[in-house]
């Protein structure tokens, strides 16, 4: 629990992170840190600790995030706090998670929410279910994910977190989308991105305005969809987030495919792919070969759309991402059937 005393501190360290300045926001949770060291504060140490990794996270300094959340689950179980043992768990998980470790990932989500239930804990519950829904999601249960992010909404709705409620309807935005139910994706990812925009949380609404291109894109709202992935590479560009600006490059290529601009296309998909495999991630690459098979099928080279699909599947069946996976063999199957390769196969 933050005391009064170290509040407007850490309210400083906040509007750091929303805005993407990383160094100022670990400065100010530094400060904090020491003042609660010098005062015997052990809950505001933790605090500060995991505000820490939290941000070592965002900007994509895993190891280090990694190392100050094993640190204050250490101290946490060794001072006998349950709830701050919980979060760092969870925290933990997420540096799993971003990895690409799902099953390790998923575990400790488990640990943390049985705590966290356990405890009546409704923001940490609210976090960690939207965390374990984004696994489930991936995996390919798509009903259990929509299960859990809506446990995740009325948790946050309890406690009042707006910041968690947009991460949340973030998620259900891509359930929404996996469900080809793009209306509902559409309005939730506008949902966050309202609160995002309204609490400055920038690396959110990067995400948002990005993600909110897919559904528009598949119903044929280009210029909407211009519009969104305008905003979500402004943003991205200015936090310098490669993951979000790779998806960024990939939707602009698929909309240009399905203008039938297969030069542009190209042009934008290769820098998706060059910026995904500099992240490191391998789910993202894997998408992004999947719109260049897409794209190489619009162009009528059959045998390297096939190729790059096939590699596409084997990333998606390495990291279990089984929707994913579903998807793509369904992608193969029709493709086989269809003896010619056509210009409007697979949006």
């Amino acid at each position: 629990m933050v005391t009064s005393d170290f509040k407007p501190l850490i309210d400083a360290g906040v509007e750091h992170e929303h805005a993407g300045r990383w160094d100022e926001a670990c400065h100010v949770y530094s400060e904090v840190f020491g003042r609660a060291r010098r005062a015997g504060d052990v809950p505001n140490i933790l605090g500060s600790v995991l505000n820490t990794a939290r941000v070592f996270r965002k900007s994509h300094r895993d190891e280090a995030g990694a190392e100050l959340a094993d640190l204050a689950f250490e101290i946490a179980q060794a001072c006998g706090l349950p709830r701050q043992a919980a979060r760092a768990m969870n925290m933990l998980a997420t540096v799993q998670h971003q990895r690409e470790d799902w099953p390790a990932a998923e575990r400790l989500y488990f640990q943390a929410l049985e705590i966290a239930r356990d405890g009546g804990d409704d923001e940490l519950i609210a976090a960690v279910s939207q965390n374990l829904g984004a696994i489930s999601n991936a995996a390919g249960n798509l009903r259990g994910a929509r299960a859990l992010y809506l446990e995740a909404i009325g948790a946050a709705v309890r406690c009042g977190s707006d910041q968690l409620a947009a991460t949340i309807y973030n998620n259900l935005g891509m359930v929404c989308t996996d469900l080809e139910d793009w209306t509902d994706a559409e309005v939730n990812f506008l949902r966050g991105a309202e609160i995002a925009e309204r609490l400055g949380d920038l690396s959110l609404l990067a995400r948002l305005m990005t993600h909110r291109a897919e559904p528009l894109l598949r119903t044929g709202e280009f210029a909407a969809a211009a519009e969104s992935l305008d905003r979500g590479c402004e943003v991205a560009e200015r936090l310098n987030d490669p993951r979000t600006l790779a998806d960024v490059h990939r939707y602009r290529g698929m909309m240009a495919r399905l203008q039938g601009q297969y030069p542009e296309a190209n042009r934008h998909l290769d820098r998706a792919l060059a910026t995904a495999t500099a992240t490191g991630v391998a789910l993202s690459r894997g998408e992004v070969m999947e719109e260049i098979a897409q794209l190489r099928r619009a162009e009528g080279r059959r045998g390297p759309a096939m190729l790059l699909l096939r590699d596409a599947l084997r990333i998606f069946e390495t990291l279990g991402a089984g929707r994913d996976a579903e998807r793509v063999n369904a992608t193969i199957l029709s493709w086989q059937g269809a003896g010619q390769p056509g210009t409007a196969a697979g949006i």
